[in-house]
């Protein structure tokens, strides 16, 4: 600056002036005068010197003063332009942090928020597929058992057959419709679920995006403040190098009046000393007037702006808030329902399963039913149809033993044997043949020359080896003797092998004690009790028993079979053996009946290869039925249970399709409508469109 640099004046030197020669005096008051004025030149240049050099001290110490004050106002100026930058550089730092935190919470809310619905989702997912996965076993389980049981029931009951896998293929139909509606129930909840998480991540971008254009904001108010704050600045260091100029023209006029009016110095001096230090408080008062009210509006809008900041935060975070458990809430309502929805679906889907179970249960007691009543007139079919098994094998035996004689009798015939004479040689083969099967010996030896003659004569034939009318090769002709010479060696010495044919010496069969039968041993230990020949799987519950056998006197109880139709439970007694766990559905005598007896009874079993038959006696035995109680007498009546119901409801009346209606059930046996649905279901009596009424709700 101009005040800085301007160097201090030099002092005027004090112009001296040379004694004058005394002067010879004219008279004697000459002299004093003379004296006196030298002295009051001397001093007036004294005080002109010292008063230079006052005016020249208080110009240097105005410059001073004024440099100092305008180097402090500058500084003081720099001090709150710094300051201003730094509360504005804090206030956007501390605006962008909020907003970087208020960013990174929305994305944190929004992520865990995402993640627990993806998790809540899945969860639910996983949920639907594990239900669906045991409905679709179950239905698979129940399919495959009512296709098992359908496929060993096909030959007898083709019409029932045919029934039975229309409501298996119904049953299918149904439950594949469910599945596909539950999966398509849980795809849509899984899109809502994404949707809901897209709307949270879009709020929270726009939260983050209204923060971060208030930040911008705060930034671009500090940055005009900061401006402003600079440009006046400026201004007031205009304004204080034009007072400074002003300042030095003044020094400069009162210098110059100060040389030319010598007298009037002191008072100048002072006078212009005393305005000086006037205007310079004066200006210094002004500018820090000024200054303070600079800062204090300065620190007013600094406030106002950190104030607005701090209550766009806290509105900010508070909508962020209320956003984000709204989100919460909705998820969490919406999940609960989903799972709600699930849960339903899956008890109604395993009640229908558990109704179609039943109903196909039903179904195969009727194919039973109908079994037991078709084995009446079937019982000719399987015996024929067993006598012809027993006779195929004997038939399939004299086909191949007639084919593989006729090739013989060809091969024989064809090396010049006489035609009397040729069947000898496949009658020589197949008793080799039976006698090698009957002593279970030379087996492979004999079928191989079986068919070696065979292949023999049929090559020979084929390449045309014997011409008609020529004779037969020798080769071949010393095969055929030998075929027969063999057979006499081989059946002579499988004759004559007693340690290992199985027949005593005079050929006649050992007989050995190989007793078969169900009679009591007599020492005492239990026969081995054989199913009857028509036994199966469902023999139980067909009505017919396995025979039982007691441990005391010798003989078995038979069972007979009750009628085909099921009676009362309370009507059936269990009849259960004492060597046996097993319980067969016998049907009882009426109550009050005496134990009745049948002798004469006799059982015929083979004791043994021709052996004797072993004949017993033994007793049908018919236990008596507990009696039914009698109902209870007074004004109520006592609740009966669903087992008791059941019997109840299967002896109903039934419509044209087979099944029986809700009404009737309700008005029978007395009992409210979802019990009634229930009992239907249990029995297999629950038509498919009632179940999908009912079991869905």
């Amino acid at each position: 600056m101009a005040a800085r640099t301007r160097t201090k004046r030099p002092p005027t030197p004090r112009k001296t002036t040379a004694a004058a020669p005394p002067a010879v005096p004219a008279t004697d008051q000459a002299a004093p005068q003379t004296v006196l004025a030298a002295d009051t030149r001397d001093r007036a240049a004294d005080i002109i010197d010292a008063a230079r050099e006052q005016a020249a001290d208080l110009q240097t110490e105005a410059e001073a003063r004024a440099a100092r004050a305008v180097a402090d106002t500058h500084d003081r100026v720099a001090a709150m332009l710094a300051d201003a930058e730094a509360r504005a550089a804090g206030i956007t730092a501390d605006a962008g942090r909020d907003a970087a935190e208020l960013r990174a919470t929305a994305g944190q809310q929004a992520t865990a928020l995402r993640d627990r619905a993806d998790q809540d989702a899945a969860a639910r997912r996983g949920d639907a597929d594990r239900i669906l996965s045991e409905a679709r076993d179950r239905a698979t389980v129940i399919l495959a058992e009512a296709r098992t049981q359908v496929a060993d029931l096909t030959g007898q009951a083709a019409a029932d057959h045919d029934m039975a896998r229309a409501q298996v293929a119904e049953l299918r139909r149904v439950v594949e419709a469910d599945l596909a509606e539950l999966g398509a129930l849980v795809e849509r909840r899984r899109t809502e679920a994404g949707q809901i998480v897209a709307r949270a991540h879009e709020q929270a971008e726009q939260l983050s995006a209204a923060a971060q254009a208030e930040a911008d904001q705060a930034r671009a108010r500090a940055a005009q403040l900061a401006e402003a704050a600079a440009a006046a600045y400026d201004a007031r260091r205009t304004e204080a190098e034009t007072l400074y100029a002003d300042a030095a023209r003044a020094a400069d006029t009162r210098r110059r009046e100060a040389d030319q009016a010598v007298t009037a110095v002191h008072g100048e001096a002072e006078r212009a000393r005393a305005e000086l230090r006037e205007q310079l408080r004066e200006m210094g008062e002004a500018f820090d007037r000024e200054a303070t009210g600079k800062r204090a509006a300065l620190d007013a809008d600094l406030a106002k702006l950190r104030a607005a900041c701090d209550d766009q935060r806290a509105r900010l975070q508070r909508e962020a808030a209320t956003v984000t458990d709204r989100l919460r809430e909705t998820a969490e309502k919406e999940a609960a329902r989903i799972v709600g929805d699930a849960k339903k679906k899956a008890d109604a889907l395993a009640e229908r399963a558990q109704a179609d179970e039943a109903r196909a249960r039903r179904l195969l007691d009727e194919l039973r039913e109908a079994r037991r009543e078709s084995s009446r007139w079937s019982g000719w079919h399987r015996r024929i149809g067993r006598a012809g098994w027993k006779t195929a094998p004997w038939i399939a035996l004299l086909a191949g033993i007639g084919l593989a004689a006729s090739g013989e009798y060809e091969l024989a015939h064809m090396v010049g044997i006489h035609p009397y004479v040729a069947p000898l040689l496949p009658i020589s083969i197949d008793v080799y043949c039976v006698t090698a099967f009957r002593t279970k010996k030379d087996i492979p030896w004999a079928l191989l020359l079986m068919a070696s003659a065979n292949i023999t004569y049929h090559l020979t034939e084929q390449s045309g080896i014997v011409q008609p009318g020529h004779a037969a090769p020798w080769p071949l002709t010393t095969f055929v003797v030998t075929i027969f010479v063999a057979v006499i060696w081989r059946v002579h010495s499988l004759m004559h092998d007693a340690g290992t044919d199985g027949h005593d010496g005079t050929g006649a069969p050992v007989r050995t004690d190989g007793r078969t039968g169900t009679a009591a041993r007599t020492d005492g230990t239990a026969p081995a009790r054989t199913a009857p020949s028509g036994a199966h799987s469902y023999a139980a519950a067909a009505g017919t028993a396995p025979a039982r056998t007691a441990s005391g006197p010798a003989g078995t109880q038979p069972v007979h079979g009750g009628p085909h139709t099921a009676a009362p439970a309370t009507a059936n007694a269990a009849v259960t053996g004492a060597n046996s766990g097993r319980t067969g559905g016998v049907q009882a005598a009426p109550p009050g009946a005496a134990r009745t007896s049948t002798p004469g009874v006799v059982r015929t079993s083979a004791a043994g290869h021709g052996g004797g038959t072993r004949t017993s006696t033994v007793t049908a035995r018919t236990a008596p039925s507990q009696s039914v109680p009698a109902g209870r007498t007074g004004t109520a009546t006592a609740p009966r249970t669903d087992a008791e119901l059941l019997p109840l409801v299967r002896t109903l009346p039934r419509e044209t399709d087979g099944y029986v209606n809700i009404s009737r059930v309700r008005t029978e046996l007395s009992v409210n409508q979802p019990r009634a649905v229930r009992l239907l279901k249990e029995a297999g009596l629950l038509r498919p469109e009632d179940a999908d009424k009912h079991l869905r709700a």
